[in-house]
């Protein structure tokens, strides 16, 4: 195609179920195959010579099936692809998870937001005086000096459509972000300068797990909590085939008294956390959970018996993390040698070493 003149100035979508191809064609070589180096190498020439732009996107086997692609081998010239029909209905790269799911996905998320008298997790806490933070107990000792806590300017969640991401300064309240995939590239950006502008907003993303390239590198490096939904939820049935990716990234100042960011990123317990939302939504035979196959079939809820651990299991989280104290400057000027009586920035010789010589001097 290329030799023929047909890629010029064009963009090439190439599908595959290839997770290795995807990953090996945006890295730029392998380093076990010299064969798979060869064939990105010869793709990255032809993206130079005619001008065209390649996008490689791993798309889960099922919908390969779906679509028809796989009854070539078969025979098969009755089905999807195939048949006549268009190849981009069956990679819906456009559409974001909650009009896939006809709006059971954001549903979903509120469900786990709010507790059972409907009220969001990151209400302020009326007081904190009898809390033990930072191993004093309550008063000024805490840290929070017995006073209300007004961090938060609005405690709702704002699903925000396309409309309100170039108008974020004018919208309050914790973001819920559910772009479709192609449109990754504008919204990482938008978060980016959202998510720094407003240290003290929390942000949600659920998205299909496409054109990953896109996004997941750098949302990942923010996440606080990650984890993946398996087709076969409720809310993502076996119809959608990709794994949904859900990133739930928390405020950075979460108290009036803290100055420096705020994360439990990394800590045992959001790890313990991921590994069994990860575990039960791959697995939903273990915990005597059905699959759903559809949209057809009703949606329980997550306090229903049969996905109540999904509720239990993320609002205990969520109501922890509204507990998490601070690391304040004098712990942490205890813990470190050298800094007791110091400013945490403060170093001698203006935080530069000097080079020695081979005198030492």
């Amino acid at each position: 195609m290329g030799l023929e003149g047909r890629l010029d100035n064009m963009e090439l979508f190439v599908f595959t179920d290839n997770s290795t191809y995807e990953g090996t064609f945006y890295k730029g070589y392998s380093k076990t195959s010299k064969k798979l180096t060869a064939i990105i190498l010869r793709l990255r020439k032809v993206e130079r010579e005619t001008g065209c732009i390649l996008h490689v996107i791993h798309i889960a086997g099922t919908r390969m099936k779906a679509a028809g692609v796989d009854g070539l081998s078969r025979c098969d010239f009755m089905e999807g692809i195939m048949a006549g029909k268009s190849p981009w209905s069956y990679v819906p790269l456009n559409e974001n998870a909650d009009l896939r799911s006809e709006g059971r996905v954001a549903d979903w998320v509120r469900q786990w937001w709010h507790d059972e008298e409907g009220k969001p997790w990151c209400l302020p806490r009326p007081k904190a005086t009898d809390e033990v933070v930072d191993g004093g107990v309550g008063g000024k000792e805490s840290g929070y000096e017995g006073r209300e806590e007004t961090v938060w300017e609005s405690s709702r969640l704002v699903h925000l459509e396309k409309e309100d991401w170039f108008r974020l300064h004018e919208i309050p309240g914790h973001r819920l972000w559910i772009p479709p995939p192609a449109a990754m590239t504008t919204v990482m950006e938008l978060f980016a300068e959202d998510h720094l502008v407003n240290p003290h907003l929390a942000h949600v993303f659920v998205i299909p797990r496409l054109m990953t390239h896109m996004w997941r590198k750098h949302l990942f490096k923010d996440a606080d909590l990650k984890f993946y939904v398996q087709a076969g939820a409720p809310f993502w049935p076996r119809s959608m085939h990709e794994p949904l990716t859900v990133v739930v990234i928390f405020p950075l100042a979460h108290v009036v008294d803290y100055r420096r960011p705020w994360t439990v990123r990394g800590r045992p317990h959001t790890e313990q956390v991921i590994e069994q939302l990860d575990l039960r939504f791959k697995r939903p035979e273990q915990g005597g959970r059905r699959e759903f196959l559809d949209l057809e079939e009703p949606m329980p809820g997550v306090r229903d018996e049969e996905y109540k651990w999904t509720w239990d299991l993320l609002r205990k989280f969520l109501h922890e993390q509204r507990r998490f104290p601070p690391v304040r400057s004098g712990l942490l000027r205890g813990m470190l040698q050298g800094l007791r009586g110091q400013p945490l920035s403060g170093a001698k010789n203006g935080g530069r070493r000097r080079r020695r010589g081979r005198d030492g001097l």
